[in-house]
């Protein structure tokens, strides 16, 4: 009889496929997979591929769960992604590897919202903690599934839920708690007309009364799944059924009721081809045959029993060992050795025996399989004991002088660690210091530049505006009204230029230093033009114009741009050489790039002047002046490019150009 875990059934599907349903449909899937383009459609098929796999070939199905997954992570699709870890988990528990399928389904919980996904998860982590034996982790987490899946009303998932709650508590010995969420298992479907699902939980109710030695309840439960089976032509299920049958029949003693069952288990077993079936109904029948062969008056009387036995138990041993079941073979052998000693054929009976003794050492050691060849005589085991200890004191004696040695060359590693250690703190320190000495040197030169800006650019302004003030001061008289007037509005002049110097000085201050940078906003043109014109009123001779058509905007920082349309400005300005041309402004767009120029007549400009605009290593200088050097700071922290256009006698073009 089979103990309390192998007799309850419970579901362990991740995704809703049938074993029946992977056969036929897995064919036609693999051949039309190469033809699919690689988007959402692909992954779902490379899933359903793992997920049908995982009944019949899982190292095949994790290929494609893994395939699928790549190909998601690809196309950046995050449901594509979770339902491929779902199928890479499931995959990994039927291949027994728990630690490799809670961390697939981990990653699942932290990468979906979906509620079903996560509901169906939860399951999964609850059966592998369930195939642990770890049963309080399992219910706690097929708790947290059912919580969301009565939520959506998931009636297919809450029925699978509470049957495996139900088997976890048997498996507990809480028989009562297990037999109520098989009937809320068994009621749901009822509601879904699912044939399949009650015959499992008719047939675990089933179980359970026998368990409890409640044989009539065991037996009404058993029949109504076998009915159910019989009717939807579920001949696995039907297999259950009879091998629980048998089960009652033996603890009862009816042999003869339990052989006919048993044999027509097994004809269904050969039948659907269930070769882990046919082996268990083959060593049922060997163990009801020698039973029955017990049972005769004489051991003459019982030859056919035992001859019958000793063949099926030779069958279950065939089946063990082409799926290589090391635990079924030496049960299988321990079992024919018992019938073989009772009918006296003790030579038979030891050959068996020791055969059950090598494969019960190959179950806990599989690299130290026992042969036939272990069983030698006492004198060549003392003898190989001997020749063992001697062997030991020779590599006692290696391993004392590869300590040493280890111990030497450690110590050479440990000098030579601290050696490089220190080789590479200097080094550490020495770039530091050369950092430090970069910064002093460029912080030096920034005070240099800005003493130079000092005294050329704000000096001159300075000095005529306090000549015009001792001369009110002084002498008064020599000045007419006209030329009085003319000097006022000139140094009212010098002081607002004077005033927007110093603000761009700042501003470039600024930009030199680490602790400050552009604020990067969406800026109209047309404001930046108004600013501009509002600038330039006191020069009342100078023709600005401007030209926004398509009223664009711009991403930068406002101040920054500001001060490099006014420095340009004031540029052309210098260069014109007939103050009747216009100095014009432009703003258009050319695909995703953004430009702002403007253009004079003046004289042109050769590759020296322009220099201050391009060689950040050029020093100011009274013949370079402050303006271009500004420009060219600012833009670079703004991320815009200056383009120059420039013909001699013609004129000058700077254009400024914005890309996303």
């Amino acid at each position: 009889m089979k103990n309390v875990s192998s007799i309850l059934l419970f579901f362990v599907s991740f995704i809703l496929f049938s074993q029946n349903e992977a056969v036929t449909t897995i064919d036609s899937l693999e051949r039309i997979l190469p033809q699919v383009k690689e988007d959402s459609q692909k992954v779902n098929n490379l899933n359903d591929l793992s997920a049908k796999y995982q009944f019949i070939d899982a190292e095949k199905g994790l290929g494609y769960g893994k395939e699928a997954l790549s190909l998601s992570k690809k196309i950046n699709w995050d449901e594509g992604i979770s339902k491929s870890q779902l199928s890479i988990g499931a995959n990994h528990y039927f291949l027994l590897d728990f630690p490799e399928a809670l961390e697939a389904f981990e990653e699942v919980l932290k990468t979906t919202t979906d509620k079903a996904v996560r509901a169906t998860t939860l399951k999964s982590i609850g059966l592998v903690y369930s195939s642990q034996s770890n049963y309080n982790k399992s219910l706690e987490y097929y708790f947290k599934a059912l919580s969301i899946s009565e939520d959506l009303n998931d009636k297919g998932l809450n029925s699978k839920l509470f049957a495996n709650i139900g088997t976890d508590y048997a498996r507990m010995g809480d028989n009562e708690k297990a037999i109520q969420n098989y009937l809320k298992a068994l009621k749901i479907n009822e509601e879904l007309d699912n044939k399949i699902g009650q015959s499992l939980n008719l047939q675990n109710i089933g179980n359970l009364y026998f368990l409890q030695d409640q044989e009539d309840l065991a037996l009404d439960f058993i029949q109504k799944s076998m009915d159910i089976n019989e009717a939807v032509g579920n001949k696995k299920g039907k297999i259950y059924n009879l091998e629980s049958l048998t089960d009652i029949q033996i603890s009862k003693s009816n042999f003869a009721a339990a052989l006919d069952l048993t044999n027509q288990a097994l004809f269904l077993s050969k039948e659907i081809k269930d070769e882990e079936s046919e082996a268990y109904e083959s060593t049922q029948l060997g163990a009801i045959n020698f039973q029955l062969g017990k049972n005769q008056k004489s051991k003459l009387a019982g030859k056919k029993y035992f001859d019958d036995a000793e063949y099926y138990y030779l069958k279950a041993i065939s089946i063990h060992l082409k799926m290589k079941n090391l635990q079924e073979l030496a049960l299988d052998y321990e079992e024919l050795s018992k019938i073989q000693n009772y009918r006296d054929n003790y030579k038979a009976s030891l050959d068996s025996y020791t055969l059950s003794i090598k494969y019960r050492d190959s179950v806990f050691n599989s690299e130290n399989k026992e042969t036939i060849k272990n069983l030698e005589d006492q004198r060549e085991i003392e003898l190989r004991d001997k020749q063992i200890e001697l062997n030991n004191l020779t590599i006692e004696t290696n391993k004392k002088v590869k300590l040493f040695l280890i111990g030497g060359l450690s110590l050479l590693a440990i000098i030579g660690t601290l050696l490089f250690y220190q080789g590479y703190l200097r080094k550490k320190n020495n770039e530091k210091l050369n950092l430090l000495n970069l910064e002093l040197n460029k912080s030096n030169k920034i005070k240099n530049h800005l003493l130079i800006i000092l005294n050329h650019d704000l000096r001159s302004p300075i000095n005529r505006l306090i000549h015009f003030l001792q001369i009110l001061k002084t002498d008064p008289e020599i000045l007419d009204e006209e030329s009085k007037n003319g000097m006022i509005d000139k140094n009212m002049a010098d002081a607002e230029i004077l005033l927007k110097s110093m603000d761009d000085i700042l501003l470039w201050s600024k930009a030199q230093m680490a602790i400050y940078g552009p604020k990067m906003i969406v800026v109209s043109v047309e404001s930046l033009f108004e600013d501009t014109k509002d600038y330039f009123t006191y020069l009342k001779n100078i023709d600005l114009q401007f030209q926004n058509t398509e009223n664009l905007y711009i991403e930068t920082d406002k101040d920054y741009l500001k001060t490099i349309i006014r420095n340009l400005t004031i540029n052309s300005i210098k260069a014109l050489t007939d103050i009747s041309d216009p100095i014009i402004w432009k703003a258009w767009t050319e695909g995703n790039e953004k430009y702002l120029s403007i253009t004079d007549n003046g004289i042109g400009m050769n590759s020296e002047q322009s220099s201050p605009l391009f060689n950040d290593q050029m020093v100011y200088n009274i013949n370079t002046g402050f303006g271009l050097h500004l420009v060219r700071d600012l833009a670079k922290s703004i991320y815009c490019e200056i383009i120059i256009e420039s013909k001699p006698n013609i004129g000058t073009t700077f254009i400024l150009k914005f890309t996303p």
